[in-house]
């Protein structure tokens, strides 16, 4: 069954050159089908390189109709091979999380179908959602599942599940000051760790003393909350007073050893009951990442400490007290390092 290469004479007569090429074929049900693949030298090309793996595909008996695959197959091709390569687990957590979200609210069928009207729906019945603590879901929140839509979206048309890419547009956020964990709330916060709960299935550890130690390692290195979750007990060596962050698990993409404070080795031995129970990380958290940040915000709550700018800490605001801690005393190179930012611009913030 052929396939073969073809412009619309009318296309050609009103925009010339900038008119489109086009590979057209027959498919097995007997469907006349066709794809377009812009102007010029590139785009004939291309759509003569589709017209020979369609053929391919068709003489073989490998072809799919790609127009009929359905949400629920692309989830599952999606989450397996582009969530489940993701290195950060918050980041894999977060993308699934927003895909299900999208995928319970609307109930898509087939791909094909999900249009911008869909989209714009969806942002509407967020909208009506509660967020944390019986507010309004912020719009900031929003326009975070938008865009690991639009990123799996993007995939999907990649992937020839869509014609096209939805257009849809992102809530305008006022930009706000960055914010850090000042020394005084840090403080209270470290006191308020006693009344945590989870995790609460770690063997010889207690919440108390996992949570003393997370923030306080994380306050003493400036690692992001993705490196200290994946940070193993190989590579720690209290003795010397080290720890490696493995490039798998930093946005650096790098290995990195930094020598620990002494206070940072302590809250660390505390931790040692678990690693004499076989555990491989430092901070084993069997739990998904939402309980994560619900137990830190129950501490906030307990310790009474709120920034004067949003409703509560994020993890990434001990990261800032690192940098704005340090940023008097080292040179910008020095903590850019340190903080594993691949561009100096990113550390002057």
């Amino acid at each position: 069954m052929k396939a073969w290469t073809f412009q619309y004479k009318n296309d050609v007569a009103k925009k010339g050159d900038a008119a489109s090429w086009y590979t057209g074929w027959v498919d097995p049900d007997g469907k006349r089908r066709s794809k377009s693949f812009g102007p010029g030298d590139k785009g004939k090309s291309a759509a003569e390189r589709h017209a020979v793996k369609i053929e391919d595909r068709i003489a073989s008996g490998r072809y799919e109709n790609k127009a009929t695959k359905t949400w629920a197959a692309f989830r599952a091709e999606y989450d397996e091979q582009i969530i489940g390569a993701m290195t950060e687990l918050r980041s894999a957590e977060a993308a699934k999380l927003a895909l299900d979200t999208f995928g319970k609210k609307m109930k898509p069928g087939k791909m094909a179908a999900i249009k911008s009207q869909t989209v714009d729906k969806f942002i509407k019945l967020r909208m009506l959602d509660d967020g944390y603590g019986g507010r309004k879901l912020s719009k900031a929140t929003i326009n975070k599942e938008l865009r690991y839509l639009r990123a799996a979206l993007r995939v999907a048309h990649e992937w020839e599940y869509l014609p096209k890419v939805p257009r849809f547009k992102f809530f305008k956020l006022a930009e706000k000051l960055p914010t850090f964990i000042p020394p005084e709330d840090f403080a209270k916060l470290y006191q308020a760790c006693g009344q945590a709960k989870l995790p609460g299935d770690v063997k010889n550890v207690s919440a108390e003393n996992w949570w003393k130690g997370l923030l306080m390692l994380g306050y003493m290195t400036g690692w992001r909350i993705g490196q200290l979750l994946a940070l193993k007990w190989a590579d720690v060596d209290l003795g010397a007073g080290v720890a490696i962050s493995r490039a798998a698990d930093n946005k650096g993409k790098r290995d990195m050893a930094i020598d620990l404070h002494p206070v940072a080795v302590e809250h660390v031995r505390k931790l040692e009951g678990s690693k004499l129970a076989l555990e491989t990380y430092v901070f084993p958290w069997n739990h998904s990442q939402r309980p994560l940040w619900t137990q830190f915000y129950k501490l906030q709550e307990a310790a009474k400490v709120k920034p004067s700018t949003k409703d509560r800490y994020g993890f990434h605001d001990i990261r800032r007290a690192f940098a704005t801690m340090n940023a008097a005393g080292m040179d910008l190179f020095t903590l850019q390092r340190l903080m594993q930012h691949k561009s100096i611009e990113t550390t002057k913030l």
